[in-house]
């Protein structure tokens, strides 16, 4: 007797939440339309906080103003690729060295990687946003002159080591 009431109470209660999971309709198509109406609605006023003032300048520049930040955006284009090219050749001299050691490759090549990794950034980056164009430069001015550094600092210590094993062997 006991395990038929257990069975019909289960039996219940599996068709209470079947019959409450099925009544239950899902309404998360009308919020996201919701949302969007609301967020246009704000655009079309201006009092929404996503029109940044960046947006609104960039729009009023005149085409002049245009072609000066296209240019600027070239000559800082030009100047990164110089510095990576002089990264690069850094990295081939090091590389070149007769008694490189082994952690010293692992480093520059490691520093070879993100010297790529920089260069596709500066090829694949098409913002003009003044904003995030100013983060993005000082980045990549960052992370160029980290390598220099690094790379200068792995060639000074390769060439005294290599100094101090040739007067060793002398």
């Amino acid at each position: 007797m006991k395990r038929a009431t257990y069975l019909y109470s289960f039996f219940a209660l599996f068709l209470f939440i079947l019959s409450s999971t099925l009544s239950c309709e899902t309404h998360s198509g009308e919020e996201n339309k919701a949302f969007e109406n609301v967020k246009t609605d704000k655009m079309k006023t201006g009092d929404s906080a996503t029109v940044s003032a960046d947006i609104a300048s960039h729009q009023n520049l005149n085409r002049e103003d245009k072609i000066k930040m296209v240019d600027a955006w070239s000559q800082f284009k030009k100047d990164i690729e110089k510095r990576i090219s002089s990264n690069e050749k850094e990295i081939e001299e090091i590389k070149a060295m007769p008694l490189l050691s082994s952690y010293s490759f692992k480093q520059v090549t490691k520093l070879e990687t993100e010297n790529f990794d920089l260069r596709i950034q500066m090829h694949e980056y098409n913002e003009l946003d003044t904003s995030k164009l100013a983060k993005f430069k000082t980045s990549i001015i960052s992370d160029v002159d980290e390598i220099k550094f690094e790379l200068l600092e792995i060639k000074t210590s390769e060439e005294s080591s290599s100094t101090e094993d040739l007067e060793e062997t002398e």
